[in-house]
């Protein structure tokens, strides 16, 4: 995913960014707005760092994107019937593949087996017609 904020300080300023196309910006103090205060800007720096803090996290491989939450559904193709099971827990083994856990104990790895598990009874039932023939 490309980045949507700056990191480097020479290259980027948030203020100039957000406030040049402001009817209340210019000389002589960059704001000049009848109150002094501009909520708009700093909502935005708000988001803008919350959003910077989430892409290097992902950059420095901290963050991670889960196929599906805890709890929800997920269909499993055993032999020539679909089996439903909730995804109990979600982790990540050395290989990076994705390891999902039911609450019956039982370990499914989207990596290695990624055609055989679906988040939806749909897809699952398109993939064994498919295998059926």
């Amino acid at each position: 995913m490309s980045r949507l904020t700056n990191n480097n300080p020479d290259e980027y300023d948030p203020e100039i960014d957000f406030c040049n196309h402001c009817q209340y910006h210019g000389e002589p103090n960059g704001c000049n707005r009848p109150d002094g205060e501009c909520d708009s800007y700093e909502r935005f720096l708000e988001t803008y760092y919350k959003l910077r803090e989430y892409e290097d996290a992902e950059e420095d491989g901290l963050l991670r994107r889960l196929p599906c939450k805890l709890g929800s559904k997920f269909y499993y193709l055993c032999y020539d019937e679909i089996v439903e099971k909730e995804v109990y827990d979600i982790s990540f083994t050395a290989d990076d593949d994705i390891k999902i856990s039911s609450g019956d104990g039982v370990c499914y790895y989207l990596g290695k087996y990624g055609d055989r598990i679906f988040f939806s009874r749909y897809d699952a039932e398109k993939e064994l017609k498919k295998i059926k023939g």
